[in-house]
């Protein structure tokens, strides 16, 4: 499986945020909260890290979105609620959310909280 990185952006600017050209450089635009989600091949992060300032774009870095991630969303890789396979999937990006939250269920609470805030 190929590296990935997750980048965030303000949803508001969603409507000025440029996949480039026809073929996708990435899966998403996902929603979660007030977040844009995207999920980038590291080897194509050069070509859609120029954005508006309206739609730029942050690496994702708080494990609680992650967790929120995991617990909320489905993507091309992993449909699937928060599972083991998922969170495999998102060790495989670099998110070890297991040696973060020790369990799902510490997942499950660290998602909670970031949704609640």
């Amino acid at each position: 499986m190929a590296k990935t990185v997750i980048y965030s952006f303000d949803i508001t600017g969603d409507a000025k945020f440029d996949g480039g050209p026809d073929e996708f450089e990435f899966d998403g635009v996902y929603a979660l909260k007030d977040l844009g989600i995207i999920f980038v091949e590291s080897s194509k992060v050069s070509k859609i890290s120029e954005q508006p300032k309206e739609s730029k774009l942050t690496e994702v870095k708080d494990m609680k979105i992650v967790a929120a991630i995991a617990c909320c969303l489905g993507w091309s890789e992993v449909p699937t609620p928060c599972n083991a396979e998922k969170l495999a999937v998102l060790k495989d990006y670099g998110y070890d959310l297991i040696k973060e939250y020790t369990d799902i269920a510490g997942i499950q609470a660290k998602a909670l909280e970031y949704l609640e805030a």
